[in-house]
Parts: C-alpha cells; sequence; structure tokens
C-alpha cells in the first residue's frame, strides 16, 4: 500500500517538473507578443495552415484607439435602434428598420430636426417609441422582417395582423408578402364577399376589394341593413354607389295605339299624373289596362336589370374606392 502511495507521489512530482519546464522559453524562440498588429490576425484569418488544421488567432488587448488604420465599414458596421413597443424595448438593425419602414424613416428625420439633437433609438435612455401597437403583434412583425432561417410559421389571423402592422408602419415588402401568404390561408379561401370587401377597404389591399365588390354589384339584391352594419357606414354607402350606378338598358314603348291617341300616364288610383302628356324618354306611356305601384316607379318598370349580371363594374369601382 505504501509503495502505490509513493509511486503516485513520485509521478505527480515528475508531471510538475515537465509542465514547468514547458512554460520557459527554450534558447532561440521569441516570447508570444499580445500586441501583435491587426495585419497579423488578418494573415492568419488567409486560410488553413499546412497540416490542413485551422490556425489559432492571436490575441491582443491594444485598445482600438490604438490600432493604426481603423475605420468602419460603410456596410457591415451596423448601428443599432432601440425601440419602445407596449412598455417592452426592441435593439434591432437600424439600417433595415429605416430602409424598409417609410413611417421610421419619417419619424427619425422629424426628430433630428429638433433643437435638443437628440438622437432617438440610440440607446435605451431615448428609445423611438411606436405607440399604439401591442407587443407581441410587433414581435410577429419583426419575426417576419427577420425570419429564422427564412421560414414562416404564421397562422391566418397572425398574417392579417402582420398586414395591418406592416400597412401602418409603411414595410411595403412584408405587406405584400403578407397579402400573399394570407391568401393561401383556408381561411381567406372560404371567406364570404362581405368579409372580404371589410377586410379589403379596412388594409387598403386593392384586388380584394375589386373581386368582392364586383361581385356583390352583380347580384339582384341589394345591401341588407345587416351587410350595411357589417361593413361600415362609409364602406356600405362606396359598395351602394357601385351597384347604383347600373340602371339596366332603357327601354321606349313604341305602342302605335298610345302614341297616336297621346295617352297621358296615370297613376294608381286611376287619375291622370300632373305635368305634360309625354315623357320624352320612355315615349307616350298607356292609359288602360295597366296598374302602377306609383308614379316614381315607372322608370323602374322600365329598365331591364337582368344584364346586371354581365355588367363590369372596375372602373367605377376604382373611381368609388379611389383605386389607382
Amino acid at each position: 500500500m505504501d509503495d502505490s502511495v509513493d509511486g503516485a507521489r513520485d509521478l505527480e512530482r515528475v508531471g510538475s517538473a515537465e509542465f514547468e519546464d514547458s512554460l520557459e522559453i527554450r534558447e532561440g524562440e521569441q516570447p508570444f507578443n499580445e500586441a501583435q498588429s491587426i495585419q497579423g490576425v488578418l494573415d492568419a484569418l488567409e486560410g488553413e495552415s499546412d497540416n490542413g488544421q485551422r490556425p489559432t488567432l492571436p490575441a491582443t488587448d491594444l485598445p482600438v484607439q490604438a490600432i493604426p488604420q481603423v475605420r468602419k465599414d460603410e456596410v457591415y458596421y451596423m448601428h443599432s435602434l432601440v425601440v419602445l413597443v407596449d412598455g417592452c424595448l426592441f435593439k434591432v438593425p437600424r439600417a433595415v428598420m429605416v430602409e424598409n419602414s417609410d413611417y421610421i424613416r419619417e419619424k427619425l428625420q422629424e426628430q433630428e430636426n429638433e433643437p435638443s439633437g437628440l438622437v432617438y433609438g440610440a440607446d435605451d435612455d431615448h428609445p423611438l417609441r411606436l405607440d399604439g401597437i401591442k407587443l407581441q403583434e410587433f414581435r410577429w412583425l419583426l419575426a417576419a422582417v427577420f425570419p429564422t432561417r427564412g421560414q414562416y410559421t404564421f397562422t391566418y389571423e397572425q398574417w392579417i395582423v402582420i398586414l395591418d402592422l406592416s400597412t401602418r408602419l409603411g414595410f411595403t415588402e412584408v405587406r405584400n408578402l403578407a397579402i400573399r401568404r394570407s391568401e393561401e390561408c383556408a381561411d381567406f379561401v372560404s371567406m364570404d364577399l362581405l368579409d372580404r370587401v371589410a377586410l379589403g377597404f379596412r388594409h387598403q389591399v386593392d384586388p380584394w376589394l375589386l373581386s368582392a365588390v364586383q361581385e356583390l354589384a352583380k347580384r339582384d339584391a341589394p345591401l341588407s341593413e345587416t351587410e350595411f352594419q357589417r361593413l361600415g357606414f362609409v364602406c356600405a354607402a362606396k359598395v351602394a354607389a357601385v351597384r347604383e350606378s347600373f340602371r339596366g338598358d332603357r327601354i321606349t314603348v313604341t305602342c302605335g295605339s298610345c302614341a297616336r291617341s297621346k295617352a297621358t300616364p296615370v297613376r294608381a288610383n286611376g287619375k291622370k299624373a300632373r305635368g305634360k302628356s309625354r315623357n320624352s324618354n320612355f315615349g307616350y306611356a298607356p292609359t288602360v289596362d295597366v296598374t302602377w305601384p306609383s308614379w316614381n316607379a315607372v322608370a323602374e318598370d322600365y329598365y331591364d336589370s337582368s344584364a346586371r349580371s354581365g355588367h363590369d363594374f372596375s372602373e367605377i369601382i376604382r373611381t368609388v374606392f379611389e383605386i389607382s
């Protein structure tokens, strides 16, 4: 037992001595210089050594100010932008946000002209505030701007939120992406006309408006009170204006006997209508065997609405909804 312990101690002493000898600078060798130049670092990065192993980088503790000819890269020296959303700070690449967001770019330009001279978004104490945005919704937007491995795993509802925020903040490319991905979702494909009109009107998606309003304008039935409420007054009024733009083909009465007798139109109660006996648009209205619900309905009776389903409302939709 004692012999084995003594042997272990001897090995320990020998190992310690060899380790200390390895630390000594042998004759002819140069000591490691921690303050090696930047050029030495670059040389080490150029490739692998002859034995196929990647060389180790020499360490340096020199401050950047002491290194000669140091400059900032014009593209890949990135500044950060600190954004405050719903009480939470985000730190994102400033160049990406400014380049892709019209709203953020204009906001920063406005603040640059303030007398205080503060650079908003430069640090945590002076963030760029984005009010009226929920925390989780902004995270989804950033996930679309900076996708993980280029993959998107959003639901239909999340794409609609991203569409809304990208529209409000002027992220044009993200907005176009959200429109395309939303259209691929089953919930969008199965959506009824009213919801699609309301969605397109709210988020200013012209193709959604054109196709859905076209279908609403072609149907025979006008908008109901419930449909007005679902669309909202402004949107529903525009849809109604598109529908009312079509009156069908006018029909002129060509009854020879009526024209010869110059008969005057009559009301539903059988009395003669006031005014001239001849209607310049429709010719003479017959006075016998005709029952009209009211004098004001005469014009409707002389329009052919059967052609509504085949009418193209594209131009009037563009005008009413101000689509370029």
